[in-house]
């Protein structure tokens, strides 16, 4: 195999890794009690209001469960001393969207997994590890890179960028919701859907290089490594 094709496949199998581990970021912190439980205090919006930051937390948890695939449906969530169901047929519409999209994102990520393992067990057998140690750290500084020029877009603008977000997402605009009839709007405000998006790509950026640093260490020889610091410093 070609050394140019080596690289090709170094780098996919890069960006496959990459993606797999955002995807896996996300589903750690959406599905985490002691996430919700730090946004429901660090905001007391309506929900915690109204019910409680206990039942703001459950309420969170169980809608995840369900985005997540771990429970089958809401339809009959409700908080305690109320007589009705927590969400409506319009929020109940939009949830089902986006449960699609999380469990689509978790059925691609473990397909993403098993190819790129094949794809660097190959690489690894051909003795070509140190080009795709390489290849994995240019391709997470670039992810890095990508990542800060989005969070600074967002920034800007961060209307038109949510919008156009959901636009890109969805199909309908059933992720329109009115704060004074839509309880999902007052659970998941602006604030918890931002600060949750910012600690998965803080973390996933962090984990993205430490993991590179650790393979360049382990795939390229010291001496390779002196070389390159010798090289930059020059």
């Amino acid at each position: 195999m070609s050394e140019k094709c080596v690289k090709i496949i170094s780098v996919l199998t890069s960006v496959l890794l990459l993606t797999v581990m955002l995807i896996s970021t996300g589903e750690f912190f959406c599905g985490s009690s002691f996430w919700f439980e730090r946004e429901c205090s660090a905001h007391e919006n309506v929900i915690v209001k109204e019910y409680g930051q206990d039942e703001a937390v459950r309420i969170s948890e169980e809608t995840m469960d369900y985005l997540l695939g771990r429970s089958e449906s809401i339809d009959d969530l409700a908080a305690k001393g109320s007589d009705k169901a927590f969400y409506n047929h319009r929020e109940l519409h939009h949830l089902a969207d986006c449960r699609a999209l999380f469990l689509g994102a978790l059925r691609m990520r473990n397909i993403l997994l098993a190819v790129s393992a094949i794809a660097l067990t190959l690489l690894v057998a051909m003795r070509k590890a140190k080009i795709f140690a390489r290849s994995y750290v240019n391709t997470a500084r670039l992810a890095t890179v990508f990542v800060v020029a989005a969070v600074v877009i967002f920034a800007i603008n961060f209307s038109s960028a949510y919008d156009w977000i959901h636009e890109l997402l969805f199909d309908n605009y059933l992720w329109i919701l009115n704060p004074v009839t839509d309880d999902l709007v007052n659970l998941m405000t602006i604030d918890v859907i931002t600060e949750t998006a910012g600690i998965i790509l803080t973390t996933w950026i962090c984990l993205a290089l430490i993991i590179g640093k650790a393979i360049y260490r382990k795939f390229v020889p010291t001496e390779d490594l002196v070389t390159r610091i010798r090289m930059l410093m020059s």
